[in-house]
């Protein structure tokens, strides 16, 4: 959550600007790979660097920075990232569905039951993307049929949002929070909390919304 950090390394006090220097969040890679006769799509990380003026009187902090991010102000890559990638083309969004075989099928999590992928142990992974304004994924595995509630706390621990309160097949499960509370009303900007309860199994993990 914290990896966007953004430091002014130089002030021109005639232009009234200053030179921004900026670390993001990181930029997505994926790499067909094989395994064996098994092809697999693999997703990875690879690190972000901004590069920009920015005026004197609106200095930035990591706050604003990360806010700035995840919005429509997002400042361009430098020229130097066209060594791999095409900068000229406008970042998509978010994407809100995942291909069932781009995280679950990772080598060392899973079992195979000859056509039939299960899960050795119960997970809960990290939601993506995060931070979000629009909308996240939360995404759980089960090795067997279970009980589920997956709830949506604020940092103050109290219940916004019950997301799933029912048995679940085994397997690799997804769902979506758009934000909201069990009202039906957008919560705000800040770090909220995402329970599962199985028999047997309970985790919590954290994730940042932006407005």
């Amino acid at each position: 959550d914290d990896m966007a950090v953004v430091a002014d390394v130089h002030t021109d006090s005639n232009s009234d600007l200053c030179l921004e220097e900026g670390v993001g969040y990181p930029l997505e890679i994926f790499v067909i790979v094989g395994e064996g006769e098994t092809i697999r799509l693999t997703r990875g990380a690879i690190f972000s660097y901004y590069e920009f003026t920015h005026p004197i009187a609106d200095r930035l902090t990591d706050e604003k920075w990360r806010e700035m991010l995840v919005s429509q102000q997002q400042p361009e890559l430098p020229k130097w990232a066209a060594n791999f990638m095409d900068i000229k083309v406008k970042q998509q969004p978010y994407d809100e569905f995942i291909p069932d075989n781009l995280f679950n099928k990772e080598f060392t999590s899973v079992e195979s039951k000859g056509e039939i992928t299960v899960p050795k142990t119960t997970r809960l992974l990290p939601n993506y993307p995060n931070p979000f304004n629009r909308g996240t994924i939360i995404k759980f595995e089960l090795p067997n049929s279970s009980f589920v509630k997956l709830e949506i706390y604020n940092i103050l621990g109290q219940k916004i949002r019950t997301l799933i309160s029912e048995q679940i097949t085994a397997g690799a499960h997804s769902i979506k929070w758009d934000g909201v509370d069990d009202f039906g009303r957008n919560v705000s900007s800040g770090i909220y909390l995402y329970k599962i309860h199985t028999e047997g199994f309970a985790q919590t993990k954290k994730m940042f919304l932006l407005r």
